[in-house]
């Protein structure tokens, strides 16, 4: 019981040192050069930090009018440091539909587009030529449908593509998706999990630049009022499993809706809210501290106490789910061993999903595979109102002593007694 109680403090603490991990100074509402009494959403900043680009809905100067669809504004940044007045005058890439820029790439040259140019399911890009904006060009993604609302990011170096929308395995209203492009192609989009997604909306995210964690906006995770923005870090190299998304704290959300957060490499965060009432504007922050020394500290604790757990697993209990030949979907009885597992143990009791490492750590499309299957285990205990952060992922795996017939479709449940 004394082993099991270090263990049950150690994870709530390395819970605690996550969730205080970035601090933001107090935001301040960008002056009227690039908010007005129209709505101002989606800011996404250059990379020498001179150009801002930005979407505004209802202004009688958009293409189309008050009531039409959303224009692309931009606002450069003068040598005293201030926005200069936006202007939408920006060529090809306005017209009646909702346009916006979603990704930037090669330094602004490129421009990432929502695709508001043909009927198409996809995104659009621009080059600047000659100091003009060339007509938008079509890019197909695979799988995706163009009904109710879609959002998206393009990663800068054109190689992640991460998208809103309701899909044909969404969880409730709109969910995250990822795209990857692979052999010069894009693959057909991925639902990011149910650890990041919600039986309410997950909607205008946003990936750092070493492609670590998300951020995004949801109404499904407990905030502060309406649509809070939150983090979240990829785990294990997969894109469906995640670290339990953390709120971004009360400097940036707030009772009203909190969205579209972007950051630059310089620590300059941009997002959207309407918490001084009426239509969305433009907020700015910075981070002012980041607590490495807790990130440090738990990797510490948990290198520390690594021998603490293979002592419980000599020890303790050990369960199996067998996967089919390279699939890691839960088969119905896979289902009921699990929920038979909970009912047992009760939902507070703590256990570890492991993979023998004899079959494991020297096989990498077999990790990735047992990735997605300790993910679906994950979603699966999600699903049914488990709190996961009773749940230990090992990623490697390492010896289990049981009776258990092992093979390379295993894997292993161990309750920690």
């Amino acid at each position: 019981m004394r082993v099991y109680l270090i263990v049950y403090m150690l994870f709530g603490f390395c819970h605690s040192l996550i969730a205080q991990a970035v601090h933001f100074s107090e935001p301040k509402k960008l002056g009227e050069n690039v908010n007005s009494e129209a709505e101002e959403m989606s800011p996404m900043l250059s990379f020498d930090g001179k150009t801002l680009y930005f979407s505004r809905a209802f202004d009688d100067d958009n293409v189309g009018g008050k009531y039409a669809g959303t224009d692309i504004w931009m606002s450069q940044k003068s040598e005293s440091g201030e926005w200069t007045e936006a202007t939408n005058n920006l060529g090809n890439l306005n017209n009646k539909d909702n346009n916006a820029v979603i990704g930037i790439k090669d330094q602004g040259i490129v421009l990432y587009l929502l695709n508001s140019y043909n009927r198409k399911s996809g995104i659009s890009f621009t080059k600047l030529v000659n100091n003009k904006w060339i007509k938008p060009e079509f890019i197909e993604i695979p799988g995706l449908t163009k009904e109710g609302f879609v959002g998206f990011y393009v990663s800068p170096d054109y190689e992640v593509i991460l998208i809103s929308f309701v899909g044909p395995d969404t969880h409730g209203k709109e969910d995250l998706y990822v795209s990857l492009k692979k052999d010069g192609e894009w693959t057909k989009p991925v639902n990011l999990g149910a650890t990041v997604n919600t039986s309410g909306y997950e909607i205008s995210p946003f990936l750092s630049h070493d492609k670590k964690r998300i951020y995004f906006a949801s109404n499904g995770h407990q905030g502060y009022g309406d649509a809070d923005i939150f983090m979240s870090e990829r785990l294990y190299n997969s894109w469906t499993v995640w670290t339990i998304p953390q709120n971004l704290g009360s400097s940036i959300n707030s009772e009203k809706f909190d969205a579209y957060f972007s950051i630059t490499e310089d620590s300059t965060v941009f997002f959207t809210s309407n918490r001084a009432g009426g239509y969305a504007d433009i907020y700015e922050s910075k981070i002012v501290s980041k607590d490495n020394e807790g990130y440090t500290d738990m990797k510490n604790l948990l290198k520390e106490t690594q021998g603490l757990l293979n002592q419980l697993k000599a020890d303790n209990e050990v369960h199996s789910i067998d996967f089919g030949e390279n699939e890691a979907q839960l088969k119905n009885e896979d289902q009921a061993k699990i929920e038979e597992f909970i009912a047992t143990y009760g939902e507070q009791q703590k256990f570890i999903l492991t993979f023998d490492a004899k079959q494991v750590i020297r096989n990498n499309s077999l990790k990735l595979l047992n990735n997605k299957r300790q993910s679906a285990v994950m979603n699966f205990l999600i699903s049914k109102g488990y709190d996961i952060n009773n749940v230990v992922i090992e990623k490697d795996g390492s010896e289990i002593q049981s009776q258990t017939n092992k093979n390379k479709n295993t894997l292993y449940i161990i309750h920690l007694k």
